[in-house]
């Protein structure tokens, strides 16, 4: 009796990929071996073959397999079988599929099992075209699925035209090194940076900024949100605002963020430096930061912690922040606050130590008030405010924040 082999459609031409796995599709069950897991992976286009209704799919990184899993497709119509791949989201990676046919319950020696293998090239998901520096392979900018940050071309690359005022999501993977290199803010006066920024509390270390007006990792944030990142070691010039964080907030949030071992000039005519932000305005909120060893010069306001603070008929927020160590140099020099330009309110968690020979802001052009307190200790007990349940742990004798992730 004549066995047939099966047939089957891969329309791996338009496999795409997605980030965080798929549901379940109609007609469509996945079971994937070995406990294989990964946040994202590959969506393989499929029509199975009208006789059989079970498969294996199995991915190959070069000539061992990553995934293995059984699928079983109960429909006629095209399908959608999704599989996790932890594939390198800094950039291309080749794998082959291939994807086996079993044989029916009932057409043994009728049929025989058949298997059908191509070879793909992870593309960027992002819309930038194949080969294009810093381009994101996982995710589509979207807060459920953010675009997965694994280099510094790719966090340089949120700079570019394709991708700094489109309100994206970002999420960083990993430590990041700027040893040697030359770095832009992101965003200036002139374009912002309207989107979410998540450090998974990871750092970015050794930036070497360039000139800007606007002058920090994030030069000009606007309606935009910072959390769960650290900056270490990061040279910040002249510019009219700076700070490691970033430069300018406008109505933007800044929360669970630390910098460590900065420098911030800007010795301009009007220059604010602080250790976090240069210029804090406009409805922003500061929550739950500290700055550790921080070196600022401004031609008016240098801080520990944010240069200028407020606007009239706005209300500034920074709560639960601290600052230990600090060298500042300018007109007007505060230990949390260079300029409290506020017309009411005030900061009292804020803090940093007694021994702090500087006030703790350096002038105040609206109103009376206080902008912090100075402790005999960055203890539990001195912190009022702080959550140390939830958000900050003791670590080595100083507050920490519990997102950070350790150094290696």
């Amino acid at each position: 009796m004549k066995r047939y082999a099966f047939s089957c459609c891969l329309l791996l031409a338009s496999l795409f990929l997605a980030l965080p796995c798929a549901a379940a599709r109609d007609g469509v069950t996945v079971a994937v071996q070995g406990g294989y897991q990964c946040e994202y992976g590959v969506d393989i286009p499929f029509t199975r073959s009208a006789r059989t209704s079970d498969y294996t799919f199995t991915i190959y990184a070069g000539d061992t397999p990553e995934v293995q899993a059984n699928v079983t497709v109960t429909t006629d119509s095209p399908v959608v079988v999704h599989l996790p791949l932890r594939y390198d989201p800094a950039g291309p990676s080749t794998h082959t599929l291939q994807v086996t046919a079993h044989v029916a319950a009932g057409r043994q020696g009728l049929d025989r099992e058949a298997a059908l293998s191509r070879t793909f090239t992870t593309a960027p998901t992002c819309g930038c075209p194949a080969g294009t520096a810093g381009a994101f392979y996982v995710g589509d900018g979207s807060e459920g699925a953010p675009f997965l940050v694994a280099s510094t071309d790719q966090l340089q690359h949120i700079g570019s035209t394709a991708h700094l005022q489109k309100k994206s999501s970002f999420l960083q993977t990993g430590h990041l090194d700027f040893e040697g290199q030359t770095v832009e803010s992101i965003g200036s006066l002139y374009s912002h940076f309207l989107g979410h920024y998540n450090g998974n509390g990871y750092t970015v270390s050794n930036l070497n900024l360039q000139n800007a007006d606007a002058n920090g990792l994030f030069g000009y944030l606007q309606e935009a949100t910072i959390e769960n990142l650290g900056v270490v070691g990061a040279t910040v010039p002249s510019g009219g605002a700076g700070g490691p964080i970033a430069g300018v907030a406008e109505n933007s949030t800044i929360r669970r963020c630390w910098t460590k071992d900065c420098t911030v000039s800007q010795t301009t005519f009007g220059g604010h430096a602080g250790g976090l932000v240069g210029l804090l305005y406009s409805s922003s909120v500061v929550q739950d930061c500290y700055v550790q060893n921080i070196t600022a010069t401004a031609d008016t306001d240098a801080a520990g912690l944010l240069g200028m603070t407020g606007e009239v008929g706005a209300a500034v927020s920074a709560s639960n922040c601290y600052v230990d160590g600090m060298t500042l140099s300018g007109m007007s020099c505060g230990a949390t606050i260079g300029c409290w330009f506020a017309p009411s309110g005030s900061y009292p968690t804020l803090y940093c130590l007694d021994s702090v020979s500087y006030p703790l802001y350096g002038r105040n052009n609206q109103t009376s008030g206080v902008t912090g307190t100075k402790v005999p200790a960055l203890t539990p007990s001195y912190l009022s405010g702080f959550d140390f349940t939830g958000v900050w742990e003791m670590k080595d004798g100083l507050p920490r924040l519990q997102v950070e992730q350790p150094l290696s």
